[in-house]
């Protein structure tokens, strides 16, 4: 019977071990922040911070897409994990999902990732052009800016966009310690 014992308990406490503990860390509310050391060696503690979605993680990387949707579980594996914060939990849910709406649509600008301070919102214009197969002027919709981002100020952007008291920090850590 010890040995029974013994076993369940190694087997769980094996488990316990191999499992990240994702679902205890789960944000609670769409547009909480995540954040997480940067995967950097030496600036690494600057950080890094996301929304969530409800069901993933909204991001700025310095990768080819910039704005990127990941999952949970790689954001939180990718380095140290410091956990989620919840900003004002009476914001309406709509408010909330705008949010979330407001920063995947920056998408649509082919932003860049960046290292300033300040963040660009990408925006559209129109422009007068003429189609030569119905030998008409028409009004097409082009990119007037590009987006730039760093994740932090992708984040700042996001919530005043939504016309949300935006979180502030120089830094994500200062950010998500802020929040």
């Amino acid at each position: 019977m010890k040995i029974k014992s013994m076993i369940a308990i190694t087997i769980s406490i094996s488990y316990l071990l191999s499992t990240n503990s994702v679902s205890a860390a789960s944000p609670e509310n769409v547009a909480d922040i995540l954040g997480r050391d940067l995967n950097v060696p030496v600036i690494g503690s600057l950080g890094h911070v996301g929304l969530w979605t409800g069901s993933e993680v909204l991001e700025v990387l310095d990768t080819e897409a910039v704005i990127e949707v990941n999952s949970l579980s790689s954001f939180v594996n990718e380095t140290e994990y410091w956990g989620y914060k919840v900003r004002n939990p009476k914001i309406h849910i709509n408010n909330r999902e705008n949010i979330i709406k407001f920063g995947l649509q920056q998408k649509e600008f082919l932003p860049s990732y960046s290292l300033s301070f300040m963040y660009v919102a990408g925006r559209w214009e129109f422009k007068r052009v003429y189609n030569p197969v119905t030998k008409d002027w028409e009004r097409k919709r082009v990119i007037a800016q590009k987006g730039e981002f760093r994740c932090d100020t992708f984040i700042e952007f996001a919530w005043k966009r939504a016309n949300e008291k935006r979180p502030y920090g120089d830094t994500p850590y200062v950010m998500y310690s802020n929040y």
